[in-house]
C-alpha cells in the first residue's frame, strides 16, 4: 500500500511538473510591506539588530546573510539594498537547475 501512494505521488509530481518549477519571487509590494515590519525606529534602514530579529532560528545564517545584503558595508540594509538581494536570489543559478527528463 505504501508504495502505491509513493508511487501516486511522484506520478502527480511528474505530471504536474510542481516539483521541478521555482515559485515566483514576492511582489515588490509584498516586500516593501516586509520591510516596513523590520524596520522597526522607522528609518527606512535596517540595523543589524532589526534585522536579525527576523532570523530567530538561526542567527549565524542571519549575520552572514546580512553581510551579503548590505551591499556597501555600511552596516544598514537599504530598501534598495533588500530588494536587490531578493531578486538577485529569486534568479536561477549556474548549475543549480534540475535536468527535465
Amino acid at each position: 500500500m505504501k508504495l502505491i501512494i509513493q508511487s501516486l505521488v511522484v506520478g502527480l509530481l511528474l505530471l504536474s511538473g510542481s516539483a521541478l518549477t521555482a515559485a515566483p519571487p514576492p511582489s515588490e509590494i509584498y516586500l516593501k510591506k516586509k520591510f516596513q515590519e523590520l524596520d522597526k525606529n522607522r528609518d527606512g534602514r535596517l540595523s543589524r539588530e532589526e534585522y536579525l530579529a527576523a532570523w530567530t532560528y538561526d542567527r549565524k545564517m542571519g549575520e552572514q546573510r546580512f553581510k551579503e545584503v548590505d551591499q556597501n558595508g555600511d552596516g544598514y540594509i537599504t530598501l534598495k539594498e533588500y530588494l536587490n538581494d531578493v531578486k538577485k536570489s529569486s534568479q536561477p543559478q549556474p548549475g543549480n537547475q534540475q535536468k527535465r527528463y
